[in-house]
């Protein structure tokens, strides 16, 4: 064979192998779960913590998280371009819709994308699972503010967050605005053990709440109550 031939046949190759690998690489970024540690995610906050956040829903509205009050309520992260695991999440987060919404559950489901997920993208996004916006409300900031949702999440969620970067954690609150759970929804176990939470939440009474702080319950690791992970199965690196 021509050893011209065999020097192009061979660049070719070479040339495809690395095309296949940098295609790779971005899908394994795009849809994997990464191996960010908290630590790539710390930000450095001045100022007192917020004692409440204020976003912009699906429809365009303004929306307070004291309207919350007196409601038991789940928050969680998301983005919407992600190819995989925020859509896994939010099918999840849709059965709890389906299950507890008559019984008065509230969900909210803020992007770390805020620069590209609009009210109207959002409102699209939230037609794919039936979300109704009275009940489940996908929240944005009003001008792309990340650094505002990073304070949402470390404030409220005791969740580390970064752009496209997040924890695949819903976080419980009872109708006193006490943290009661942090559950890694893509855990079947998990999320078995969110489902019974909400069950026993939603049976409350404000005065029949049970104090968390120290409570045995919020020490135990295997019902999902414990503080949030920092290990790598607990974030996810969905920048696509």
């Amino acid at each position: 064979m021509n050893r011209v031939l065999v020097f192009w046949i061979a660049v070719l190759f070479m040339f495809s192998g690395l095309t296949l690998f940098w295609l790779g690489s971005r899908y394994m970024r795009a849809g994997a779960v990464g191996a960010t540690s908290t630590e790539d995610l710390t930000v450095e906050y001045k100022g007192d913590p917020l004692t409440e956040f204020e976003l912009i829903d699906q429809k365009g509205n303004r929306f307070n998280s004291n309207d919350l009050d007196g409601q038991v309520w789940a928050g969680s992260f998301f983005f919407s371009s992600c190819p995989s695991t925020c859509y896994q999440q939010n099918i999840r987060l849709q059965q709890l819709q389906v299950k507890f919404a008559e019984r008065g559950l509230q969900m909210v489901s803020i992007t770390c994308d805020p620069v590209n997920d609009t009210p109207v993208t959002l409102s699209r996004y939230a037609s794919r699972f039936n979300a109704d916006p009275t009940n489940w409300r996908f929240l944005t900031t009003a001008d792309g503010d990340m650094r505002y949702i990073q304070r949402v999440g470390n404030d409220f969620f005791n969740l580390m967050v970064d752009a496209s970067t997040h924890s695949d954690r819903v976080v419980v609150f009872d109708r006193e605005g006490a943290t009661r759970g942090s559950f890694s929804v893509l855990n079947g176990e998990q999320y078995a053990n969110l489902e019974s939470l909400l069950d026993e939440v939603l049976n409350e009474t404000v005065e029949s709440n049970p104090e968390v702080s120290g409570s045995p319950e919020m020490e135990d690791p295997s019902n999902g109550l414990s503080n949030p992970p920092t290990d790598a199965d607990s974030l996810q690196d969905t920048t696509s």
